[in-house]
């Protein structure tokens, strides 16, 4: 029986991975950081698979992506974009991933899953616009109207709409263990 749970979790972490990979591609330029949908989507793995199989999800996505697999904003990949100006948002995820993780295995209250979301992209920006300004040669001061204020109002969305979702796909992917 332990065989069949471990093959469950496996396919839970491969969907979520799958579903990153569909969805993160597509985005909306503002300026040199792209609007995508990657930020909920990784808070809804967080808050629906937990910690563990978060990290295990989004660190695949970012291992696919770093191969060479066109996974990333814009149909990229490769190294170069994990590493790229843009590449310590990426790395954030796995932040933003174990925090909505942490909380979501610890409560089911959506104000606590909410604090978790903004808790881990508040992270997720401190990691991505720091890596920003060093790649740019700039202080982390200017690279947050680049790389933080246009994006506060669609974070905002996306971490409400996480908070509303999460919950309900928690419990719908619980009904199917």
């Amino acid at each position: 029986m332990k065989t069949t749970r471990s093959v469950r979790e496996m396919t839970v972490c491969a969907v979520l991975c799958a579903v990153l990979c569909v969805i993160c591609p597509f985005m909306v330029p503002v300026g040199a950081v792209p609007v995508t949908l990657a930020t909920f989507a990784v808070c809804c793995i967080g808050g629906v698979a937990g910690c563990k199989r978060g990290l295990v999800a989004v660190g695949l996505y970012l291992l696919l992506g770093g191969i060479g697999v066109p996974v990333f904003a814009g149909l990229h990949g490769g190294l170069y974009t994990l590493i790229g100006p843009t590449g310590g948002f990426l790395w954030g995820y796995l932040l933003l991933v174990a925090a909505a993780g942490f909380a979501s295995d610890r409560t089911d209250s959506r104000l606590a899953l909410c604090g978790a979301f903004c808790g881990g992209t508040v992270l997720l920006y401190l990691l991505g616009c720091g890596w920003y300004a060093v790649t740019a040669k700039t202080s982390f001061f200017a690279a947050l109207p680049v790389c933080v204020l246009p994006f506060l109002p669609f974070d905002a969305v996306k971490i409400a709409a996480a908070t509303v979702l999460s919950p309900r796909l928690k419990k719908s992917l619980q009904q199917l263990n």
